[in-house]
């Protein structure tokens, strides 16, 4: 089985050789881990009022995860080493008291069902449970992009929703030029990293005029096109002059 994720995930890690940097690292982990039922299903079967090395609710709860984190899932020996040591340690008291069932407690220990294969996702060397909200989207936007192979039309509304400008430009904006050469992008978007950065086909532009009704407006065209260009650089760069501002502001000639 591990074998098996291992060539997936060489598969996967491959395909995103090419968005990978120094700020956006994704890596996944193919490995055993322990199941979350296993502490449960293991004091059902152990008196913790008992003498013996599981004595105690938070001392036996302690005591089983600390060898839990000791033991090396990809490694037989130290799952074995793991299911011995727990037996032997029960047998230096009356078993009879501490164990409710020693055949139930000897077919959970080694039947090794209480480990599985798994895939870890990490950004950054950070795994998908201490990521932002940010990375967390940006991380599933490059996933569906970047190695979805479905032809089918993808629409994204604002996917620069907490991300950093840095992030747009060198990450999504180049999934998304990756992308619809195999498939049409469509995007909700107010960033120009992501409607200019990403090289768009064609501007939708949406206006809203409240006093007429709520009554919707469109105009379409190229980036190149003239009324557009306007209509960018007023929306998504706040006008001409603020955009003027910044690049003098950034020293940039």
């Amino acid at each position: 089985m591990r074998a098996f994720y291992e060539a997936l995930k060489s598969s996967v890690e491959e395909r995103l050789e090419s968005v990978r940097s120094d700020e956006f690292e994704v890596t996944i982990d193919a490995s055993f881990v322990s199941m979350h039922e296993f502490p449960e299903q293991f004091f059902d079967l152990v008196n913790q009022a008992s003498s013996g090395p599981f004595r105690g609710t938070a001392q036996g709860e302690a005591e089983l995860e600390s060898r839990m984190a000791e033991t090396d899932w990809n490694d037989v020996e130290s799952v074995l080493v793991f299911a011995k040591s727990i037996i032997e340690d029960i047998q230096t008291e009356d078993v009879g008291k501490q164990v409710k069932d020693i055949k139930r407690l000897y077919d959970l220990l080694f039947s090794l069902e209480y480990f599985d294969a798994r895939y870890e996702l990490r950004l950054g060397g950070k795994n998908l449970n201490q990521l932002s909200p940010g990375e967390k989207g940006l991380l599933l936007l490059v996933f569906y992009l970047h190695l979805d192979k479905e032809k089918t039309p993808l629409i994204i509304d604002q996917p620069e929703d907490n991300l950093d400008n840095d992030s747009i430009f060198s990450v999504l904006a180049r999934c998304i030029r990756q992308a619809k050469k195999s498939r049409q992008v469509i995007l909700v978007t107010h960033n120009p990293n992501l409607a200019v950065g990403a090289d768009a086909e064609q501007i939708l532009y949406v206006s809203l005029d409240k006093a007429a009704g709520y009554k919707f407006s469109y105009e379409s065209g190229s980036i190149e096109n003239p009324r557009i260009n306007d209509v960018i650089v007023k929306i998504l760069e706040g006008s001409k002059p603020a955009f003027v501002q910044r690049r003098l502001k950034y020293q940039i000639k």
